[in-house]
């Protein structure tokens, strides 16, 4: 993937599919479909190439998303079936380490079920794509997800049909001063910022400066502030998932809104687990409201080196995110305005 962006300056990548292993890219005469093959990273890419004027259709058709929707929820339920079978055969007052250990495993395990499930909701309906040329018909791995496909054939057909259209009333067209636009402004021209996003990136960097604070200060209106600031960012951060899934935004952009929903859920499994360590230890955090405000505001204490450090990474994580998402969200609301203005864009960043 690495090797066209080097290569080949004047491509935009529209789609690609988990961990770099298959992508697409858009150029001024034709689409670069790259696909890897390896384990977690490509280690062998191949490259195949459709000219604009070949294809002949592309085709897209839904698929059920059932099969996925039960599998994880599955794992989700068979580790919170198992954290309570353990409750029920050791008894709540049973503190042992094996017994805390096996139950923040289960926890972990959950929530990356959890995760896997909302990223399978948020992405929304599967899809398979076919391109068809005269002499070929390929399967697209990167447009598996419906409203992907949609946005990437989209722009895909704007090319298709001014290329083709060139070929068949070409005579009609000698003598036209008008040159063409590069592929990259074309496609720049259809990406939107939904007001969200900016949002979200605002909110992860307030929510970050407030985290150390209440992990530097142990202050339970810090940790309270935190916490509820926690739940809202959740529910912005979906929703700017969400719209920029439906809508024609960056990968740069959508890239970091997945980051800081990963560090949220790792906020959120590294908390849970350390609050079944200090109540088992300390009953009176369990006790109320207060005994969790408590427990929280007193990590860099109780947690010990591991736990504040922890706590420590996430709070830095959220925050850096949230400035790095601004800066970037900023860059393209100039590149945006600057494609609008009718200025063009001589080469973009993925």
């Amino acid at each position: 993937m690495s090797g066209v962006k080097s290569a080949f300056d004047s491509y935009i990548r529209v789609a690609d599919r988990g961990f770099g292993m298959s992508s697409l890219w858009l150029g001024d005469e034709h689409l670069v479909y790259v696909r890897g093959t390896g384990m977690l990273m490509p280690f062998r890419e191949e490259y195949k190439r459709y000219r604009y004027r070949d294809i002949q259709a592309i085709s897209v058709a839904k698929t059920s998303r059932v099969a996925g929707f039960v599998s994880y929820s599955l794992g989700v339920m068979l580790c919170a079936g198992s954290m309570a079978i353990i409750f029920v055969l050791t008894g709540y007052e049973d503190a042992s380490i094996a017994k805390i250990v096996f139950l923040s495993l289960l926890c972990l395990a959950a929530g990356i079920f959890a995760a896997g499930l909302i990223r399978h909701l948020i992405l929304g309906p599967t899809c398979v794509c076919d391109i068809q040329t005269r002499l070929s018909r390929d399967r697209l791995k990167p447009l598996d997800r419906y409203t992907k496909a949609q946005r990437v054939v989209g722009q895909l057909e704007g090319l298709v049909r001014e290329v083709q259209e060139d070929l068949t009333v070409s005579a009609s067209r000698e003598g036209s001063d008008q040159p063409k636009r590069p592929v990259k402004t074309r496609v720049v021209e259809l990406f939107e910022l939904p007001r969200s996003v900016t949002i979200s990136f605002g909110f992860s960097a307030g929510i970050g400066v407030i985290f150390l604070l209440a992990l530097h200060l142990e202050s339970l209106f810090f940790t309270g502030t935190a916490l509820a600031l926690l739940v809202g960012l959740s529910l912005n951060l979906t929703l700017a998932l969400i719209l920029s899934i439906k809508k024609a935004t960056p990968d740069g952009i959508r890239s970091i809104l997945w980051v800081q929903l990963g560090i949220l859920f790792l906020l959120t499994a590294s908390g849970t687990i350390y609050y079944l360590l200090v109540a088992t230890q300390n009953p009176e955090y369990t006790i109320g409201i207060s005994g969790p405000l408590e427990a929280f505001t007193a990590v860099a204490s109780e947690g010990g080196l591991v736990g504040y450090l922890t706590m420590l990474g996430l709070s830095l994580g959220i925050l850096v995110s949230g400035i790095v998402g601004l800066a970037s969200a900023r860059r393209w609301k100039a590149t945006i305005a600057k494609v609008e203005s009718g200025v063009g864009v001589e080469a973009l960043d993925q």
